[in-house]
Formats: structure tokens, sequence, C-alpha cells
């Protein structure tokens, strides 16, 4: 069977969980992409009029130095100009960190943001019912403050529909498992769905590596690569990604032991 390896995973409760919490955030995304775009260039378009200088096309003359590479946006998306090329994180961010925005309430938002990171750096891909609960108060809170955006609410209402799905299936030729049965079309989108959310996952991983060098680091590196290994499916996929991650476990393995003989 083509998800076979799919249909296995999505019968662990704990990596359910994780893969319906990370199809919300995609939602959050779509819904927030529009809302940004218009907002920021609301933004925007209010600097430059209240400035004579930017109203003449002139450069600023005071040598001014910003700190950092783009503006509320987060490590490595300096270059990207529109919110549909931003994942949902460094939309939150965005939310968070631009004053223009301060008619959200910023609890709200960076509790969103912690559930998002929580999520992203699990490196056993799995999340508890707990958990899951309090992240849809905390998505659902943060939503209804903008619930006035029609793609915030469409949004809103898919990721209420999908929280409310039993995604568990049934696998023919082996013993029945409780939950209903999802459709082919359906298994299409949540396999792209969970190509997306593991390839954010694998990239986190990948650049909060490279600057942590500590033990915590390994055994997340040692999880991960033992979690893409043990699913045939998602060792083809990410085979690139597993063997950037297998460099990085050995460096850091070669660290440990040469830490531990100077001690």
């Amino acid at each position: 069977m083509v998800h076979e390896d799919l249909f296995a995973r999505l019968n662990e409760a704990g990596y359910k969980n994780w893969l319906k919490a990370g199809y919300c955030l995609l939602k959050v995304k779509d819904g927030l992409c529009g809302f940004a775009d218009n907002e920021m260039r609301y933004f925007h378009n209010t600097i430059i009029n209240n400035n004579c200088v930017l109203q003449r096309g002139q450069m600023c003359r005071n040598s001014c130095r910003p700190r950092g590479n783009k503006a509320f946006m987060p490590r490595g998306l300096a270059d990207l100009s529109r919110a549909d090329q931003c994942d949902a994180a460094a939309l939150l961010n965005l939310l968070h960190l631009c004053d223009h925005f301060s008619f959200i309430n910023p609890n709200l938002v960076t509790e969103v943001i912690h559930c998002r990171n929580e999520l992203m750096h699990s490196c056993e891909m799995q999340v508890s019912n707990n958990w899951m609960r309090h992240f849809q108060k905390s998505l659902e809170q943060l939503l209804l403050t903008l619930c006035h955006v029609p793609e915030v609410a469409a949004a809103r209402q898919q990721i209420q529909e999908m929280l409310s799905v039993d995604l568990s299936l049934h696998i023919p030729g082996v013993d029945s498992v409780d939950g209903a049965t999802v459709e082919g079309v359906l298994i299409e989108s949540i396999s792209q769905c969970e190509k997306e959310l593991l390839k954010e996952s694998l990239q986190d991983l990948l650049n909060n590596s490279e600057l942590e060098e500590n033990v915590k680091t390994l055994e997340k590196l040692q999880k991960v690569c033992g979690f893409l290994s043990s699913h045939k499916d998602l060792k083809e996929e990410f085979g690139t990604e597993l063997q950037s991650l297998r460099v990085l476990e050995a460096q850091r393995l070669q660290k440990a032991n040469t830490d531990d003989l100077e001690r």
C-alpha cells in the first residue's frame, strides 16, 4: 500500500496529535497571509506618507543602520517579501513584535508561539492529549480576536473540524483498530501536510543544532535520526535531511567524547 507506513503512524495517539496540531498551524498561516500583507502594506504607506523625504523617493542621509537583517522576522527570512513565503512562526512573530498590531493581546500571540516551538522541537514528534487541549484553547483565543477577517474565520472553521476528527485508520489485512477509515483523497492531503511539517521541524533542528553544542542537542539528533530511519517512506523522502542530521550527530558525538577526555 502506498500509505501503509502513514496509516501505522496515524494509529499512534501522540503522533496523531502532533500531526493534527501541525495541520492547525498550517491553517493559521493560510488565515493570516492576506491579513498580514494588507496590514503591512498600510503600515508602510503610513510611514511613507508621514515622511517627506520618503515621499520624494530620496535615500535617508543619516546613515541609519538597522539592527538585524529584516524587521520583525526571525532568522533565515530576511529575503522574503510576501506573507505567503513565510511559515506560521514568522507571521506570529510579526504580530508579536510589530507595534502596528498592538490591538492584539500579545499574551495570546506568545502563548501560540510557545506551543508552536514545543511542537516543532519535539524530537519524538509526539504530544499528549493534555497538551492538545491547552494548544486548542490558546489557538481559539487568538483566532477569536481576528474572526472579523474572512480568511481567519475560514481557517478557524477548518481547525475546529480537524480537531474533531479521529484520524485513526483501519489498515486492510491488519487487525482492526478503532476510528473511521479516511478516504484516499484525504489521505493525500494528510500525507502532504505531514511532509510540510516534518520539513519545517527538521529545518528548525538543523538551524538550532548549528548554534547549540550540548548533550541535549545530541540526544535530539539521535532520536530524530532514529525516527526517520524507522519509517521507510520518511527515510526515502527526507534522505538529504537525514544525511545532514547524521553528519551533525557525528560531530556532536565526537565533541562530547573529546570533552569527556579533557575533564
